[in-house]
């Protein structure tokens, strides 16, 4: 056996004794069934629910379709998402709230036959175009026929206030018969569903300008450990209609990347000001610069795409450079006020170590 084989065969071992063997037979049908209720104890009538496997190192090993327990909510709000139906499966609900999805046994299980980590989702009936409130449970299968607990649905009115340049929204408070500690998170989206920026309670207010002239709508999320059945839960609000101010200034600008050894590339039209905001461009070079056209004050750099930590640099000339600062997308974007009377006709991206990572849009103010 070759040190290669050998290592493969560890690690296989290795990821089978981390999870529990799974007593359903790969080839089995297995039948989930719930039901949806309103916040007030009421069957929610129509709607949709979705059941999708989790993410877990041994389907990473086995190359298995891979989700997070969220993904559901995002397969149920129509983004075109290529897994969504081949490794999960969804049904519509009944008048009674009642549902019912069918899979395959190797559809609970990891590429290990070990059990995986399976998520419930369901959504109330959208109010036109804005998304109803939905949520999303955690929990595992352990034979053919599977009775959930109650999917109940959290459904706040969410407040949002416009002023001074900021949106603030008015975060509710989920009860406590759903679950403790929660962690909150407010999601700024598309008319098609896609996150364009979220925010934490403390982050709040956010500068109106980063929602630019593509987000819908705003909804609150709430993720818990401990929800009713012990498992963990996720409950967003329905979404509240929200508008962007508007385009940034840069839109349509030039621009052009820096790759080792080939030197400086432009790209026309510029995918990084194209306005798509979900998009992402992999230029494959290590800096991007954006060409505003003429010197102008820079008072606001956002970046959005894969998480990682960048170096913005400005210039009036394109030949010498002054650094602002450096920026970390922890949560694939991020925003970066400029100190005052920082003014400059190129603004360069780059990426602290190695290469950049696929970028969706660099928008400046």
């Amino acid at each position: 056996m070759t040190r290669v084989a050998a290592a493969v065969a560890a690690l296989a071992l290795a990821l089978t004794a981390c999870g529990e063997p799974s007593a359903v037979d790969p080839r089995a049908e297995v039948v989930v069934s719930g039901q949806v209720l309103h916040a007030d104890g009421t069957p929610v009538q129509g709607g949709t629910a979705m059941v999708i496997k989790e993410i877990g190192p041994d389907d990473f090993a086995a190359s298995a379709p891979l989700f997070f327990g969220t993904m559901g909510i995002s397969c149920l709000a129509g983004i075109d998402l290529d897994l969504c139906d081949e490794a999960g499966a969804r049904a519509d609900v009944a008048d009674d709230g009642t549902f019912s999805v069918r899979l395959r046994g190797r559809d609970v299980q990891s590429g290990f036959g070990t059990v995986s980590t399976m998520w419930a989702t369901a959504a109330a009936p959208s109010d036109g175009d804005l998304a109803g409130a939905s949520a999303s449970s955690a929990f595992t299968v352990g034979s053919e026929s599977v009775q959930l607990p109650a999917l109940r649905l959290w459904e706040p009115a969410v407040g949002v206030v416009e002023e001074n340049g900021g949106v603030t929204v008015d975060v509710p408070r989920l009860p406590g018969e759903y679950g403790s500690d929660p962690r909150y998170e407010v999601r700024f989206e598309s008319a098609e569903g896609a996150l364009l920026w979220a925010a934490r309670r403390r982050e709040l207010p956010v500068d109106a300008r980063v929602l630019e002239d593509a987000v819908h709508a705003v909804a609150v999320e709430a993720s818990v450990d401990d929800a009713p059945g012990g498992s963990r839960a996720t409950y967003r609000t329905a979404q509240a209609r929200l508008a962007g101010p508007g385009a940034p200034p840069s839109r349509g600008a030039a621009c052009a990347t820096h790759r080792p050894g080939h030197g400086r590339v432009a790209h026309e039209p510029c995918p990084f000001t194209d306005g798509d905001l979900d998009e992402a461009f992999d230029a494959g070079g290590r800096s991007v610069v954006i060409d505003l056209g003429e010197t102008r004050p820079v008072d606001l750099v956002v970046i959005r795409g894969d998480t990682d930590t960048f170096v913005v640099h400005t210039s009036e000339d394109g030949r010498t450079w002054q650094r602002l600062a450096t920026l970390e997308t922890t949560r694939e974007h991020a925003a970066l006020d400029a100190p005052p009377a920082t003014h400059a006709r190129y603004v360069r991206v780059r990426a602290q170590r190695g290469v950049l990572p696929a970028l969706r849009e660099l928008s400046i103010w």
